[in-house]
Formats: C-alpha cells, structure tokens, sequence
C-alpha cells in the first residue's frame, strides 16, 4: 500500500531509455459490447433527480478531463458520490473516507492496510494482493494523507469494476481486522521470536515501511507544521513515527473503524466510461442503507496566538556519515481562513513559486545552488499554510533563508511579477492541461487532487474548477497577486521555522538501545512466555498467507478469450537522408503539440571521456552555465518561454540487439509555433554553452551529487537494476550515472581547484564531439500537417552540424563481485536478485514467458515470505527482453531475504507442478491489462519512437501480447532448470542500512559505500 507524501526535486534525474523498454497501445473499444444499449444515466441525470435512494444534487463540466460530474446524495446516510463520466475506458472506483491525523502512532496508515487483509464477504488476507497480480487491473492501491484515506482501483472493463467495487466496498466496512487481531499485528508491529535461543526482533509492514520512509526532509515538514499550526493535522504522522508505532493498540485500531468508517463520512467516485451507473448506484446502496446516518464529529485546531517560531531537531544518521550540508529546513506560514477564490489564487501562486523560473526559486538557487527546494500549500476547515522546504542546506542557514524568502515577498507584494514572467507561466499551465490525460493512470492522480481538497473542508467541485481554471489562468492577474501576497505573506500572523539537522551515530545509539531493551524484554520473561511467543511468532506467520483461489474466481470475471486482438496504430515514418540522419515520426491527431526526441551519436568516444560527457549533459541540462548570449537564469527564463514543459537533456544508452551506442539525448514539447526558436535554443545549449565559471560549474558539480544521493535513497531499485544486470547497456549507465560518476565529481571538484581551465576546456569538447549529424536520429510526434514545417525547422538545425564517421569502441568498465552490498543512509535496505542475460540461464528472450514467470515468482513465493514472514514493506519485478531482476523494498532483513533467494527453483517447482490453467489465466489477463493501461497519444508516441530506436519493430507490442495468450503451464514448466540456474547464479545486491548490511557483511563478497 502507498502512504501518500510530496516529493519535489529542484534539478530531474534524466530516465534511462530502456533496454527493449515494453510499451503498449491500448486496445480500440475494450469490452463496448458489454455495455448496455441504454445511454449513460449519468449524462442524463438532472438536480434533484432521484435514483437507487440517492438525490441528484449538481451536474457540471469538467472541462480539462473532458467529463460531465454528477455529484449525488444517499437519501438515508448522507454519504456521497462523485460521478466523473467521459470517454476514458481505463476506469476507476475509489472510497474516500474523512480520518484526520491526531498523533503520530500512524492509526490511519495501520488500517489502511488492515483493510486490505480481506473482509467477511470475501475473507482471505492473501485476496488483495491476488487481485493486484492476478486480474484485468490497471491499477490498485490504497493511500493515506493526512486527512482522508482513499481506496483507488482501475481496470479496462465496466464489468470487472464492478467486481473491484464490491470487494473494496466489502473490505471497507467488513473488514476482517474487526474480527482478527493477527492482521493488527502483522500490518503494524510484533514482537518475533523464531527459536527459544534467538533474539527477539520487532517486525511489522508499517514499522518496517516508515523506517525506510521517515526521512529528515519529511520530519522538518512535521516539525514546522507544529510550530506554525499546533493541533493541525499536518504536524502529526499519518504514516507513523516507528517508535510510536510501536505503542498503537488493537483496540485503537478497531475503535478507528467505528469512529470513521461510516458512510456518512465516505465519498464514492467512479471515473471514466461508465455506461450502466444504476448497478453500482444499486450495489453503494447495498452497503450503505445498513447504517443510520451519523454525525461526524471533527476535532478542531484551536487559534493559536501571533508569533514567530523556531526550533533546531536532530535527525538520527549513521556514525560515520558527514552532517555538513545535510539539514532540511522549513519555513512555514500560517494564512488563516481564506475564501475559495483566494485559495484558488494561492494554489496559483504556489504552482508559480515552484517552478525552477519563479523569482523565489531563481533568487534561492543562485544563493544555494547545491539545494533542493519545494512549495506547498496545507489547508483545512481552519485555515491554509504555505511553506517552503529546503533540502542540502547548512543547519546555519535558516535566518538567511527565511529573510530571503520575506524580501522576496516583499518585492512581489510591491512590483508583482513580470509580464513576461505571467504569460509564460500561464502558457505552462494550459499546456498541462492539454497534457492532463497523457499518464497511464492520470485518473487516479486526479482522484486524489479532488478527494484531497474535499478532506480538506472545500466541496465537491473545488478541485475540478481549480484545475479548469488553469486553462486561462483568469484568477493568475498581477494586481489581484500584488494585493494578495501584501495581505497574506508578507506579515502571516503565524509563522515557523525548522530546522532538522542530521547527528552523525544517534542511528547507532538509537539501536543499541532497542536491541538492549529486547534483550531486556527477553531477559525478563519466563521459558513457558518464551515458548508461547515462539509459537505466536509461527501462528501469525503461517496466518498471514492463505489460499485466495476460491474468492478470487468469484471477482475475476475477464478470461484470455475475452482480450481483443486489435490494438491502436499509430501511422509512422522511418528515414535515413545522404548524411546519415536517421528521422523517425510518428502521428497522432493532437495538432497543438509538436514532441521531439534527439539522439546524437557520441559512439567512439574514449572511456576516460564517459563521465565528462554525462556532466556536460547534467549542467546544461540543468541551466547551470550560460549558452550563447543568454545567463544561466535569462536560459532558464527563455526555454521555459519556448518548452513550457521544459526539456531533457541526458547522456544514455540504445540497443539494437547486442550492439549498444552511447547517445546525448534531448527531448522537449512545444507548441508549432515555437519549433524554430525550440531548435535554435537548444542548438545554443548544446554547442554554444559557455564552461569558463569553474566556481558555478563547481556549484552544479555539489548540486548533481546531491541528486545522486537523493535518487538513491528514495529510489535504492533503479541503481539496485543496473548493478544485477551484465548487460553493457546497463553498466554503461550506471558507471555515467552513479556510483563510478559520484566519484568521478568528487575528483573533478579537486582538478577545478588545481587546474580549473583543463575542466572548461574538456566540458567544451564534450559539446563539439556530439556536434554531428552522421548517426543522429531525430524521433518526432506531431499531427500530419505539421509535418512540412516541423521539418523544415528541424533540418535547418541538422545543417548547422558537421558531417563525421564515428567507429563503436568496446569499453573495459569496472565489475563488481556479488554479492554486493551498497551502503547508503537508510534505515531499511532493498535486496535484490537478477540477470542481465537471461540466455545464461538456459532461458529464450522470450519476453512474454519471462515476465510472466517473474510476476508468478513474485506474487506466488516472494511475498508470503519476505513480506508476510519476514515484515518487509513491498516486492516487485522489472524485466525486458534479456533482462530479470527480483527485489524487496524497504526491508527490515538481509540474511533472512537472501535465504529466500536462495529458494527460488524449489518454489518454481511447487508452484508450477499443479498448476490450474484457471490460475494461469489469470496471470495472464493481469499482465495484459498492465501492458496495455491507456497513456496519452502522445506519450504513447514518444515512446514508440523509443522502441524503434532501440530495434524493435512497430508492431512489437501486438505481436507478444498475441504470444502471452497462447502461453500454456507446459511453457512454464520448461523453465524449472532455468529458474534453478536464476536462484543459484542471479547477481545479489542490497542496498541501503549500514547496521543491517554490516550484520550480515560476511556474506558479501564486495561492500562499499560510495555516496558519502
């Protein structure tokens, strides 16, 4: 399950274009013919209709989602539903429940994945998870904010929604949590004993989760949204502090359900293309006319007196990691009681702040420019804050930071903005909307918006109206700024600031009193409560996984018959001129958006240049030095005029079979009228850019190691793919990317203060080495008539580049030993098993079968093991043609993992020895469903052009989900021995706690630490 928190990075990570990346097309008119003939009730409903015990009470536009709301009434309980009906047919369910945070135990974060342990209709603890891996779903989860916690699920066809409804609704409000106190205890914390002779250990999914998640930047938030705001919502945990955790009771939890979820605290929304809305009206209720109405009560933040605010925490980090430029720090304002209007224009001037151009943002990175930055905005019935979070800061930095952001405020309150800076900014966010719908599950990003504002005591509406208003930004006026930036935030009658500072060894002091108090624990039991906790510790396991067979047959009603064969096409081109320009288009009927990907060959390039080519692509990339005649800042200003989107610029990897060629990459949108100056401005950056400033080179150097660090941290599985992996591909992007180019920075730094001139001059080559056409590709999606002129703007850009052979070099890279252990700052680690070349396995690059195994593999063994035995927080697989990999995220265990690793080929074999082709269908429907998940036309364009790059042929996708319908058990039984081979010689890496690594250092071949 997802706990639901912000993330915001000043400077992108550019993604790796993927080995053979697998990207579908959706399927034309999935499952029309299940519809009724009859219209859609929803577009026929009017105020005041009545229907199934519910009261019509608004219908509206909504203009961005292209959808007629519908917002009804249950005539008893008072529980509502949102109807957002358009033609979309990857359509979502969602429950919405009101359940406000109060302290920092993470009671709402404990039952929201109670819940989803089964319920008394359908009462099997391993259900939710069978459905996720073993039914047509294109989405399931559920999350938890501060103020609400909502239950999303998707799929492609209106009669498995239906299915989904009812077991969400089922788990809702018949959870079996209510009856099994075991669930409580395994979702939250436990003591564990596994033999009368072993230490005792504490476990649990959320513990083990928030101990991964519970990072400084999260905790200054908290901690400033106490001082600024005491009481509200936003200064507790909603995910749980681990220490706090600990102390949630069973009867906490059960006493949560009755307080919260009733219906008349809940919210339904159905999204998409729903055609016979009176069954689930029925089916709602079903479930809600069981209950009487109830009032809801809500506590309330008590008015807090005037005042400024500030505190310094520690932050536990390990002993021997540096705290120098490590803090966070946030400086919060309390905006009291604000009116809809003036919230819609403070979300406006937060999405303005936020961006890398604002005034704020330019102002603080050109003080700061090895930090991170964020903008947010909390509202409630009470009131709104607004507050800004630095990341990378010195703990000293805080009066500093807080002055600047005041004059910036200030200077905004008294001049406002720029015109330039308001059309530009108002051009980006009509262009989001016109991208609204590009996402594979935008609807569920948008379901959240909508049930986050209604939580937060704004209506049903509000969400939606904000979202359209951006289409024209009427509310984004200079005077209306002026006067509301003077009146809120230049003097908030409230303000804070916190300051989280990291303490080098408090991580290992917190330990060692932990393990002391469980031996103390342990110590001070008799031998009969030993064995009887021995014996809880073997129940609650063995409890945890049950056989979900049955139900899941009664919710599955999609089968490999009923997957269409016909799959949407998009019309492409594919051109190699006399300079060997290769020019890929792809066409779709969106004539206001023109995309292009740019692929420069830097094949030939010497190893002891790899890493230089990255930086190259990382400053520019990140406006970090000047480009023609422009300033890092007017740069940043202009491409934002021309991309409103803004662009990508990265040093990567394509294959084409066993043949990889290095690329500097680049990729934007815009609008037709802008392809001329697009082209032109990024001819500047790329070959114009001027690297004479070594000491902002220097200052980007600080500030791409921090994104490093950060990426790793938030995201240990993408360095944890490219480490399993042996293909070259794969270690060319790690060795340009992370740990060998971490410390290739570090050593540039030094060259910057003894020779700064060798630096420029190298960072300068790096531009006219890819200043080429001779195997440049040029992938564009466009509409068909724009492509005449787009065209003409883009060949007028290859002419300006100079014509050169270059020869493919074999690089000799660095190679790790496995297993390998990857030290970094968190407090659980990720483990992971797999092979860059599934053909030493004895396994074909068969990509269907492969997969499918994976997602068995995972589903079948992986989590009841190291989830549901061991308490790690989540699992998952990732694959392509030639490539596998296994991990567990967020895992309180090394040994105990790499145990069930070692299990592997025994498990193939048990799950595939009596193997039902009813259980094979099911796997099989399900990734079908995830392969073909609807993304935009464009996005789904974009990354066409990508496969074609790589080698594949248009019609990939069609062709392996054809093969993935007639995978038979027999397939799977043929790769017992592969999979044997896959458990004893797949690469092992683990990544992240120090103290759990190094209990277990003497299994690693290799242990390093390379971030710090």
């Amino acid at each position: 399950m997802e706990h639901n928190r912000n993330m915001n990075n000043n400077m992108k990570i550019i993604a790796l274009i993927l080995v053979s990346a697998l990207v579908i097309r959706i399927p034309e008119n999935v499952f029309a013919k299940t519809h009724p003939a009859e219209a859609s009730l929803s577009s026929s409903m009017k105020e005041n209709d009545k229907i199934c015990n519910f009261t019509v009470k608004s219908v509206t536009e909504f203009e961005t989602f292209d959808a007629v709301v519908t917002v009804l009434e249950h005539d008893k309980t008072k529980a509502c539903v949102e109807i957002i009906k358009n033609d979309d047919p990857n359509r979502c369910f969602m429950l919405e429940f009101g359940t406000r945070t109060y302290d920092d135990k993470g009671t709402p974060h404990v039952f929201e994945h109670a819940v989803t342990n089964g319920s008394k209709k359908y009462p099997s603890r391993s259900l939710t998870q069978a459905i996720y891996s073993g039914s047509y779903l294109t989405y399931g989860n559920a999350s938890t904010g501060d103020r609400n916690t909502v239950y999303p699920i998707a799929t492609l066809s209106e009669r498995q929604l239906l299915k989904f409804a009812d077991y969400y609704t089922d788990m809702c409000f018949e959870p079996l949590i209510l009856e099994n106190e075991d669930i409580f205890k395994t979702e939250a914390s436990r003591y564990m004993l596994s033999d009368e002779a072993a230490p005792i250990e504490l476990n649990g999914t959320i513990y083990s989760e928030m101990r991964g998640r519970y990072t400084a930047s999260r905790m200054a938030v908290r901690k400033a949204m106490g001082l600024a705001k005491p009481g509200c919502a936003a200064s507790y945990e909603s995910g749980g502090i681990p220490e706090d955790i600990l102390k949630l009771t069973y009867e906490e939890v059960r006493d949560y359900h009755e307080k919260y979820y009733h219906p008349s605290n809940c919210t339904a929304y159905l999204y998409g293309d729903i055609r016979d809305t009176k069954s689930f009206l029925t089916l709602l209720d079903g479930y809600f006319g069981a209950y009487d109405g109830k009032e809801i009560k809500r506590e309330e933040t008590k008015k807090q007196a005037a005042g400024f605010f500030e505190k310094k925490y520690e932050y536990p980090a390990p002993a021997d990691s540096p705290a120098d430029g490590r803090s966070s720090i946030v400086y919060a304002m309390d905006l009291g009681q604000l009116s809809d209007e003036e919230l819609r224009l403070l979300y406006a001037i937060r999405a303005y702040c936020d961006r890398d151009t604002s005034v704020l943002n330019l102002r603080l990175g050109a003080m700061y420019p090895a930090a991170s930055f964020s903008v947010k905005v909390d509202t409630d019935e009470t009131g709104s804050v607004l507050y800004i979070t630095a990341d990378y800061m010195n703990e000293n930095d805080s009066k500093i930071f807080r002055d600047t952001i005041d004059r910036i405020f200030n200077d905004i309150a008294k001049r406002g903005l720029s015109t330039k800076d308001i059309d530009n900014f108002r051009r980006q966010m009509r262009l989001e909307n016109v991208l609204a719908r590009e996402g594979a599950n935008t609807q569920v990003s948008m379901l959240l918006g909508v049930s986050s504002m209604r939580s937060s005591g704004r209506g049903p509406l509000f969400y939606m109206n904000m979202i359209d208003g951006y289409s024209d930004m009427r509310d984004f006026d200079n005077d209306l700024i002026k006067n509301f930036v003077k009146d809120h935030m230049t003097s908030p009658a409230r303000s804070a600031l916190a300051t989280v500072v990291p303490r080098p060894g408090l991580l290992e002091e917190n330990e060692k009193k932990l393990r002391e108090d469980l031996a103390k624990k342990k110590a001070g039991m008799t031998k009969e409560e030993i064995r009887e906790l021995v014996r809880e510790t073997k129940r609650i396991t063995e409890s945890a996984t049950d056989d979900p067979t049955k139900y899941l047959e009664m919710i599955n009603v999609i089968t490999p018959a009923d997957l269409p064969d016909t799959l949407q096409q998009y019309v492409t081109s594919d051109r190699t001129d006399r300079a060997k320009t290769r020019k890929i288009g792809v066409y779709t009927k969106n004539a206001g958006i023109n995309s292009t990907q740019l692929f420069l060959d830097a094949s030939g390039l010497p190893q002891e240049d790899l890493c230089y080519m990255s930086l190259f692509a990382d400053l520019v990339n990140g406006r970090f030095v000047p480009a023609g005649d422009l300033s890092g800042s007017e740069l940043a200003q202009r491409v934002n005029e021309v991309m409103p989107q803004g662009e990508d610029i990265s040093f990567t990897v394509s294959s084409t079979g066993d043949e990889y060629t290095p690329y500097l990459t680049a990729s934007f949108m815009c609008e037709p009228c802008d392809n001329s100056d697009a082209f032109e401005l990024l001819h500047a950056q790329l070959f114009e850019s001027d690297f004479s400033d070594t000491e902002r080179i220097a200052a980007g150097i600080e500030a791409i190691r921090n994104t490093i660090r950060r990426s790793v941290n938030a995201h240990p599985e993408n360095l944890m793919r490219y480490l399993t992996l042996a293909a070259d591909g794969a270690a060319y992007y790690e060795y340009t990317h992370y740990i060998e180019y971490y410390d290739f920075l570090a050593e540039v730094l030094k060259k910057i203060e003894k020779d700064p001139k060798s630096v420029s001059d190298k960072l300068s080559r790096m531009g006219q080495y890819v200043n080429n056409r001779n195997g440049a590709v040029l992938g564009y999606v466009l509409s068909p008539e724009s492509k005449k002129d787009y065209l003409e703007k883009a060949n007028a850009f290859f002419d300006e580049l100079e014509n050169c052979d270059r020869a493919a070099v074999k690089y000799d890279l660095p190679k790790y030993r496995y297993p390998l252990a990857v030290i970094t700052n968190r407090q659980t680690v990720y483990n992971a098993i797999g092979t860059g070349d599934v053909g030493e396995l004895g396994m074909k690059k068969d990509l269907p079968v492969n997969a499918l195994a994976l997602s068995i593999i995972a589903e079948g063994y992986i989590r009841p093991q190291a989830r549901d035995r061991y308490g790690a927080y989540g699992y998952s697989f990732r694959y392509d043609d030639s490539s596998q990999i296994l991990f567990t995220a967020d895992d309180p265990n090394t040994k105990e993992t790499m145990e069930i690793f070692d299990g592997i080929g025994n498990a193939w074999g048990d799950l595939t020895r009596d193997m039902k082709k009813s259980a094979l269908d099911a796997q099989i429907v399900a990734m079908y469903a995830k392969e073909t998940v609807r993304s935009g036309d464009i996005a789904l364009a974009r990354a066409l052009v990508n496969d074609i790059v790589a080698g594949e042929r248009a019609d990939h996708e069609a062709r392996r989900l054809q093969k993935l319908k007639k995978i038979t058990v027999n397939d799977l039984r043929k790769l017992d021995d592969a999979m044997d081979r896959f458990s004893q010689n797949g690469r092992i890496v683990t990544i992240g706690s120090p103290l759990l690594i190094n209990r277990n250092s003497n299994y690693y071949a290799e242990v390093i630490r390379p971030f710090e």
